[in-house]
């Protein structure tokens, strides 16, 4: 379920001469694994209401007004949060299957 999202962190580390076209389609990859997660029932509700307004119209799409900067560093403060701690879930979700993959084919 995660192969969207694998895809597109690579993606962005990735080194290219069209920089833009790389961050696009790293950007479509990230998509892709929102939907995934929506269509999974994944998304907690202020999530899946963000995740609507992005979709209805992407381009314009911003969590805080650009003339307030206080807002914007809380809005980022806390997002960074919340990506570090799915980041976390994620590898220990990763290291499960790894630990219970091997386990299973040791018996």
């Amino acid at each position: 379920m995660t192969l969207e999202y694998h895809l597109a962190e690579l993606m962005q580390r990735g080194a290219s001469s069209n920089r833009e076209s790389v961050l696009r389609r790293a950007l479509e990859q990230y998509e892709k694994y929102l939907m995934r997660l929506d269509e999974y029932l994944l998304l907690p509700g202020g999530d899946k209401k963000l995740f609507e307004q992005y979709m209805a119209n992407p381009t314009s799409f911003t969590l805080a007004p650009s003339n307030d900067a206080a807002a914007r560093r809380e809005i980022k403060v806390t997002r960074f949060r919340e990506e570090k701690e799915l980041k976390q879930k994620l590898e220990v979700c990763c290291a499960s299957r790894k630990l219970y993959g091997s386990f299973a084919y040791s018996i």
